[in-house]
């Protein structure tokens, strides 16, 4: 079983001149294919927020998630991304008055180096059917990674099907 790559990149959006529709049939068809064929990066999955009752509004409108697993620190700034496409025909058949990307999306990309995987059932590089992505800025950095390391770790893997990628942000990509 393959293990996990050293690197995520980790890009939300949402579109802003095309339907929701139209914008993950480009992730799905030609987006995701599209990093993992220039080996840009190894894996991808696409992810959009689930509406939960009760739950507070976010901030941002970004409800699609994008994450790719990869070898490299900075994957946009690689080679092997250099010919991936940054157009789609899809967004004008929807009425955009551009094919680009840039100007058919709110985009923000960030990477991550992964600091710590936990599986203790061997579940494996299969993507997860849900994620949950949370930041945190305590006022105590060692403490709390103290506290996620010893007792919040164990408390998240007795639900069924959990498992742990941590990774460490790096910088912003776009």
């Amino acid at each position: 079983m393959p293990s996990p790559t050293p690197y995520l990149l980790h890009v939300t959006s949402h579109p802003t001149q095309v339907s929701p529709q139209t914008w993950k049939q480009w992730y799905k068809s030609e987006h995701l294919p599209d990093l993992v064929h220039s080996s840009t990066a190894v894996r991808a999955a696409l992810y959009e927020e689930i509406d939960l009752t009760g739950a507070p509004s976010p901030e941002t409108k970004q409800n699609f998630l994008a994450v790719y697993q990869t070898e490299f620190e900075k994957c946009l700034e690689t080679p092997n991304y250099e010919g991936v496409r940054t157009t789609s025909t899809l967004f004008k058949e929807d009425g955009a008055k551009s094919d680009s990307i840039w100007e058919n999306g709110d985009i923000n990309a960030r990477y991550y180096e992964r600091i710590q995987t936990y599986d203790p059932r061997n579940l494996g590089e299969v993507p997860a059917p849900e994620m949950i992505t949370a930041e945190a800025q305590p006022e105590d950095p060692d403490d709390y990674d103290d506290w996620f390391r010893s007792e919040h770790i164990a408390q998240l893997a007795s639900y069924p099907g959990y498992r742990l990628y941590l990774y460490l942000i790096l910088s912003y990509a776009i």
